[in-house]
């Protein structure tokens, strides 16, 4: 018998999935371009020199995440989300294939191999990796990673992430046991899922399986909607910041001057101290959106390690809110100057 999967089981009014993403889809959409138009206001900069030097960065740091992996613990549950979401989302495109092209990407031994083993050891590695990062933030909770604010945004998007991850393996383990599938030991995370599960009825599961089903896709389109809007924007923010990274050698100061202006950086033309956001590049205010909040920039600060009130993480999220509040039109500071402050 060739092993095969049926992509919509238990899912007859799996068509009005479209419908229901498109809102999604579109504050996904207008959260991109709001980003975009607040890089805009930033001054010129040409950073496309040298792309096979920039191609060759972002297949080290973004891609297998050299840099982060340095550190044992944070590099293992960033390198498992990452890897984990990115093979989930290519098996999503295969079923999408399978149903609309008629490409056989669920059956036969690309199913087995692919479909079934590599994608639930991934989700596995995801659903770990969250677990670890959950655990790292609310309990060890080093010093680097406390919110200079009062609301946690990584702490919603981590739950969502695990929510989203625990339905589709609740799907997965409640099909393999309302259909007895004979291939269920191909999927680790779904045959677990399944042992959990024996003992329920047939409706039972089959009710679990729709709930779930459509649970996990709300989920995933709201983690899609709220990507834009959130710190987990440094997904698709952070390999731009990589590619179009300074190639000048580490340490190389800018001139005083600018060429482009004659005025001094660092000053209005007025003489007045201060910076106003306008003066920044477009690539400046991308790096704003482009911190993750890791707290590295912190963890070596040494006014910060002397006890004095300056964090570097806190002053770019000084700077990133000033911008976006200034893009939306709600800065309770001044329309020109960015208020530097000394602690996070």
């Amino acid at each position: 018998m060739i092993p095969f999967r049926e992509a919509y089981w238990n899912i007859p009014a799996h068509t009005l999935i479209y419908p229901l993403f498109l809102p999604f889809l579109v504050a996904f959409v207008w959260g991109c371009v709001s980003a975009v138009r607040r890089w805009r206001r930033g001054r010129p900069d040409v950073r496309w020199d040298r792309p096979w030097t920039r191609l060759a960065g972002l297949v080290s740091q973004g891609a297998v995440q050299l840099r982060i992996l340095r550190e044992t613990y944070a590099g293992m549950l960033h390198a498992s989300l990452f890897w984990g979401f990115v093979v989930l989302f290519g098996a999503t495109c295969m079923v999408m294939l399978e149903e609309y092209l008629g490409i056989p990407t669920l059956r036969g031994p690309f199913y087995l191999y692919f479909m079934s083993l590599i994608v639930d050891l991934f989700g596995l590695a995801a659903l770990i990796g969250t677990a670890m990062a959950i655990f790292r933030r609310w309990v060890l909770r080093p010093a680097r990673l406390r919110e200079p604010r009062k609301s946690d945004r990584y702490s919603v998007l981590l739950v969502l992430t695990f929510l989203i991850l625990v339905t589709g393996f609740i799907v997965e383990g409640a099909r393999i046991v309302a259909t007895r599938d004979p291939w269920a030991a191909w999927s680790p995370g779904g045959w677990l899922t399944a042992a959990a599960l024996q003992g329920m009825t047939l409706g039972s599961v089959e009710t679990l399986h729709a709930y779930a089903w459509w649970s996990h896709a709300v989920l995933a389109f709201a983690f899609v909607a709220y990507l834009p809007f959130s710190g987990i924007l440094h997904v698709l923010t952070a390999p731009l910041s990589i590619f179009f990274r300074s190639l000048q050698p580490l340490g190389k100061l800018m001139g005083a001057t600018d060429a482009a202006t004659g005025t001094v950086a660092g000053t209005q033309d007025d003489g007045a101290s201060g910076l106003a956001i306008e003066q920044f590049t477009w690539k400046h205010l991308l790096d704003l959106d482009a911190c993750t909040e890791c707290g590295r920039c912190q963890a070596v600060c040494p006014a910060w390690q002397s006890g004095v009130a300056l964090s570097p993480k806190g002053l770019i999220m000084d700077l990133r809110d000033h911008l976006r509040e200034r893009r939306n039109g709600r800065s309770q500071e001044s329309d020109h100057w960015v208020i530097l402050k000394a602690g996070p």
